[in-house]
C-alpha cells in the first residue's frame, strides 16, 4: 500500500478502535504507531521512525506493555526485532484477522476484495480414494481453490487424505501398507486406487485427472498402473507431459503445523495463512477453531460404527 493509503486506512481504523481503548489511555503518537504496525507488519522500529517522522521506540515499548503489539519475528539480515499486532488488538478492533483491516476507502475489507477474484491458477478440485490406507470404501472429497481445513478426532484418516494426494504424485514403489490392512471384522483389501481431478484455472480448458492404482497378483506381487484422463500411461510419460514436481507444488499440504504455535504468535500465523491461500490452494489438517474460521471448506472426518472413515463437507 502507498503511504497516503496507509494514512487513510489508519485513520478509519483508529476511529474504529478508539472507543474500545479508552481505558488504555493511548496517545496520538501511540495510535499512529499502532496503525502503521497493523498495516505494515512485520516492521521494525527504524522503518516506523522513517515513515512517521518521529522516534517510535518509546511508543513501541508502551504498546507492548499494553499487549497490543508484539515481536513477531527477527529480520533475517540484521536480526532487528519486527513487530506485529496481537490477538488482543484484533479483539479490540473487532477484526477476524489482520487481512480484514479496512481498505483505503474505509468501507470494504481488503480480504473481501481478494476473495471475490475468480481463481486463475491450478488447484486440486477433488480426490477419490478406494482401498488406500484406512479408506476401504470408495470416498469422494471436494476441495475449494483456497483454504480447506480437515478436522476430526485422532486416528480416523485425516492425515491419510494428505498421504493419498502425495502418493498419487510419488514415484515410490508400492508397499503392502499402501493397501487397506483390515481388522478382525473387515477383510484386507488387495486393491488400492487414488484419483485426483485437477483444474488448471483456465475457463476454456477442461479439467484433467491423474490416477494411481495397485493390486496384488496371485503370486503376491504388487502390480501398478498409472492413468491420465483414464488412459493408461507410464510414470515417465506422465511426468514428461505434466511435470509432476511442478504440478505438486501448485498447492500446499499442511499437517497440523499450527498445533505448536502459541497464542501470541497465532495472529501472525493466521495473517500468513490468508496471504498464502490467495497465492496457492491449501489443504490443512488442523485441530484449532481459529484456523477453521479462516477456511473456505471444512472437511470433517469421523468414524462409522465399523471404524471406517466417513466424510462430512461444509462450505463456509
Amino acid at each position: 500500500m502507498e503511504r497516503e493509503e496507509i494514512f487513510e486506512s489508519k485513520k478509519y481504523l483508529i476511529k474504529r478502535i478508539k472507543k474500545f481503548t479508552k481505558d488504555l489511555s493511548l496517545t496520538e503518537e501511540e495510535l499512529d504507531v499502532l496503525g502503521f504496525i497493523a498495516y505494515l507488519q512485520p516492521i521494525n522500529s527504524k522503518k516506523l521512525t522513517e515513515l512517521l517522522g518521529f522516534e517510535a521506540s518509546s511508543c513501541i515499548s508502551s504498546l507492548e506493555c499494553k499487549n497490543l503489539i508484539m515481536v513477531a519475528c527477527h529480520h533475517w539480515d540484521d536480526d532487528s526485532e519486527l513487530y506485529g499486532a496481537t490477538k488482543n488488538f484484533l479483539t479490540l478492533a473487532h477484526l477476524k484477522s489482520i487481512s480484514c483491516l479496512p481498505a483505503p476507502d474505509g468501507k470494504i475489507p481488503r480480504y473481501s476484495i481478494e476473495k471475490r477474484k475468480e481463481p486463475n491458477r491450478t488447484f486440486l478440485e477433488s480426490i477419490d480414494i478406494h482401498g488406500f490406507k484406512c479408506f476401504k470404501n470408495k470416498t469422494h472429497i471436494n476441495f475449494s481453490p483456497e483454504l480447506n481445513a480437515i478436522i476430526g478426532p485422532n486416528k480416523v484418516g485425516k492425515s491419510s487424505i494428505l498421504k493419498a494426494i502425495k502418493w498419487c504424485f510419488s514415484k515410490s514403489k508400492p508397499e503392502i501398507n499402501d493397501f487397506f490392512t483390515g481388522s478382525e471384522d473387515i477383510a484386507t483389501m488387495d486393491f488400492a486406487e487414488v484419483k485426483l481431478t485437477i483444474s488448471n484455472g483456465k475457463k476454456n480448458e477442461a479439467n484433467f485427472t491423474i490416477k494411481r492404482r495397485i493390486k496384488k497378483s496371485r503370486e503376491s506381487k504388487i502390480l501398478e498402473e498409472r492413468f491420465y484422463n483414464e488412459n493408461r500411461i507410464d510414470y515417465s510419460e506422465l511426468d514428461k507431459r505434466l511435470d509432476l514436481n511442478t504440478l505438486y507444488k501448485s498447492f500446499f499440504l499442511f499437517d497440523e503445523i499450527d498445533l505448536s504455535i502459541d497464542d501470541v504468535n497465532y495472529p501472525v500465523f493466521i495473517d500468513m495463512l490468508n496471504h498464502v491461500k490467495n497465492e496457492k490452494q491449501c489443504i490443512f489438517v488442523t485441530r484449532k477453531k481459529e484456523t477453521c474460521k479462516e477456511s473456505d471448506t471444512m472437511i470433517g472426518v469421523t468414524a462409522e460404527n465399523d471404524g471406517l472413515p466417513k466424510i462430512i463437507e461444509v462450505k463456509m
